[in-house]
This record gives C-alpha cells, structure tokens and sequence, in this order.
C-alpha cells in the first residue's frame, strides 16, 4: 500500500471490501486518510492474481476501471482499478500513487518497501512472513510445483537439480527469496493444506 495510506493494517473483510469496489475512498475505514481508493492489479493472466482472487478474495476482481491508475476512463466509475503486466510494475505503482494499494509476491515487496514509498500491509494483525504462512495464518500465498515429463535418470542434470532444491543449500536459497521450501518436514503440512485447496 502507499505509504500516504498509513494503514499498516487491514481485515480481510476490508480488503474484500476494497476490491469489491465497495470502499472508494480510505476515510470510509476507521482511521482511513481522505484519499481515493486505487487498487493496481495484475492481468487476467497472471498466476499471482489467481492465488490472490482464490486464497484471500474468494471471488474475482472487479473489471478495470482505468488505464492510468489514477483516474477513471469513464465519469461513472466509483474506484479506480488497472491492471499490469508485471510485480515491478504493480510495486512501482503503488509506490508513486497516493491511495494506491496492489499485490505482490513477499520478497519483491519487502524489497520495494525497503526502496520506496509502500508498505507492507497485515490481514487480521497478521504481518506477511514465511512464518506465518508456515503457521497457516496469512492466506495470501501458493505452492509452486516443479514437474518432469517423466521421472527423470538418475544422475541427469534435471534429477541433480530437484536434488538441489530439495536440499539443504536449495531450501535455505528459496528461504532467503521470501518462500516456503516445501522439502522441508516443518513446511509439509502446511503445503499439504495448500495443495488441497485450503
């Protein structure tokens, strides 16, 4: 979220709110600024988009209202919603856009609001972290699958690299890059979860 919100905290009720279209302006949430609402999402293609209409809206987005993510393309648009190609582009965005607020995938983000003029926002008092998503209380997250043609032969470049990831040094690098190694036997139900749906 733009740090011109100065909301570091949202129910997933809000944020449902908010993408509904509902919610078009931050001051009608407590403790909201006056400032319009300018939700920055990903297009229809993107795999981050369906985790985020999936796990944490539970419906899909509603359609877009503007190309510049500032204004709206006709007078009879309530909110303002665009859609990007990219994490850079949504992260950037966000950054340079009073009211905006978008989704990203944890390590990009917390690289941006590191950088920049965006915060990172908690659903429920619940801040985003692999430990949380470890612990199953942050819903906005996704396995990712690595997957063969066939098993691979043993001792091939495609069988040592799933051994690399499954490994210590793989697990700790995908740890370090903001996600959940799911070789690893403390991540395992969590990912079971994820992988059946909830």
């Amino acid at each position: 979220m733009n740090k011109d919100v100065r909301m570091p905290d949202l129910s997933l009720e809000e944020l449902r709110r908010l993408y509904s279209g509902r919610t078009t302006n931050w001051n009608q949430l407590p403790g909201g600024p006056d400032l319009p609402v300018r939700l920055v999402s990903r297009d229809a293609k993107s795999g981050t988009r369906g985790v985020f209409e999936n796990r944490v809206l539970e419906r899909n987005e509603i359609s877009r209202t503007s190309d510049n993510c500032r204004t709206p393309k006709f007078t009879g648009d309530a909110v303002v919603r665009c859609e990007l190609d990219s994490t850079g582009e949504v992260l950037k965005t966000v950054a340079n856009t009073p009211g905006a607020i978008g989704y990203a995938e944890l390590h990009s983000a917390e690289e941006s609001a590191e950088k920049g003029n965006l915060q990172l926002v908690a659903l429920d008092n619940r801040k985003p972290s692999i430990d949380a998503v470890r612990e199953r209380i942050y819903p906005f997250w996704e396995p990712e699958y690595a997957y063969t043609y066939t098993a691979p032969p043993p001792n091939s470049l495609t069988s040592k690299f799933l051994d690399y990831l499954a490994g210590d040094t793989g697990r700790n690098l995908i740890e370090k890059h903001g996600h959940l190694p799911c070789a690893a036997a403390e991540n395992q139900r969590a990912c079971q979860l994820a992988a059946g749906g909830r």
